[in-house]
């Protein structure tokens, strides 16, 4: 705020609304800061948090937002069923649906093959 309070190349009338600008991204970045370690400490106080934690690539955002989602993993036949319901064979449907339009791409990786 103080740069734009002392920069005379900004004319007055934009400095104020500069400055209300900014004095609201300071609150909310208070604001996310305080989501954040909340956040932080629900996933370490949660034990199924804390196993999806375990997962390389799971940080406490998203154990938390995966508990949140869940709520009965048994609905879920398998891991596969999981990964679908995420969104992770999005890729693997397209490809084998191109293929089976006589799409044939030899650089396209198909789980974890070269085709």
């Amino acid at each position: 705020m103080a740069l734009v309070d002392v920069d005379e190349r900004i004319p007055q009338s934009a400095r104020s609304a500069l400055s209300i600008l900014i004095d609201q991204i300071e609150d909310l970045e208070l604001h996310i800061e305080s989501h954040e370690k909340m956040i932080l400490a629900s996933a370490k106080d949660n034990e199924v948090c804390r196993r999806l934690m375990k997962v390389a690539g799971i940080g406490p955002f998203a154990a938390t937002a995966l508990a949140a989602s869940v709520d009965h993993p048994q609905q879920f036949a398998s891991a596969r069923h999981f990964a679908a319901w995420l969104g992770l064979a999005l890729q693997l449907l397209c490809l084998r649906a191109s293929e089976s339009m006589g799409n044939h791409d030899s650089n396209v990786v198909d789980a974890g093959r070269v085709g």
